[in-house]
């Protein structure tokens, strides 16, 4: 919001009001209406009378994150002129997903799966997610296949995980993906694949077929 004021006693004549946008911050909308060249936004408010003011409302979008100074110029006849500044910081939250699952397992065992999300963004990432559809031959241990976790809001910098055990029905490759979701369209996905194999135990027995009585015996067994 950008106030144009004339506190004097005698009327300000073709006051213009400009404000330059700094590189990064991109124009939405103002009321009134501005016009645009670029980054540059201009007024012609005409006559401040005196002790009157008068008031625009601008909406911009920030580009990229960062700290952005705004400057608005107001000139008017014989001479007159005033500045203002406003600071801005943009942030911005980003997700960063990692999916941890044993590269080998026995088809007996358990699996443990841990998928840590972290904001490396510098604001807070609200009603953060995980979510991970297990595929098809795997379960948790009550049966269920698809594993949430209800992470919340992440401050900027910090991580949490969630941990789950499960098991597969037959032996195989499991690859799947776990996704993170976040307010604001946020998101993240990282795989794990484990693979699962099952024991065979082979045993084999040899000896010679003819020894002489007395003569000693020599078996191999094979396992």
């Amino acid at each position: 919001n950008i106030v144009v004021s004339n506190p004097s006693k005698v009327s300000a004549t073709n006051a213009v009001l400009t404000d330059p946008l700094p590189e990064g911050i991109v124009y939405v909308d103002s009321s009134p209406k501005a016009s645009v060249a670029g980054q540059n936004l201009t007024w012609n408010l005409g006559t401040l009378a005196a002790g009157a003011s008068k008031s625009v409302s601008v909406t911009v979008k920030g580009a990229r994150t960062g700290n952005f100074l705004n400057h608005a110029t107001v000139v008017a006849d014989d001479g007159l002129s005033a500045k203002a500044s406003a600071p801005t910081r943009i942030i911005q939250p980003a997700l960063v997903l990692t999916k941890q699952a044993p590269a080998e397992a026995l088809l007996c065992d358990t699996i443990p799966i841990s998928i840590i999300v972290k904001n490396t963004g510098d604001a807070p990432a609200t009603n953060v997610k995980i979510i991970d559809e297990l595929p098809a031959g795997m379960t948790m241990l009550d049966g269920r296949k698809k594993v949430v976790f209800d992470i919340g809001t992440l401050a900027p910098g910090v991580s949490k995980a969630g941990k789950v055990t499960v098991k597969a029905s037959k032996i195989g490759t499991y690859s799947n993906t776990a996704t993170a979701v976040g307010v604001g369209g946020l998101k993240a996905s990282a795989s794990s694949q484990t693979i699962v194999r099952v024991p065979v135990l082979v045993l084999t027995k040899t000896a010679p077929k003819l020894r002489y009585v007395g003569r000693s015996v020599k078996y191999t067994i094979t396992v």
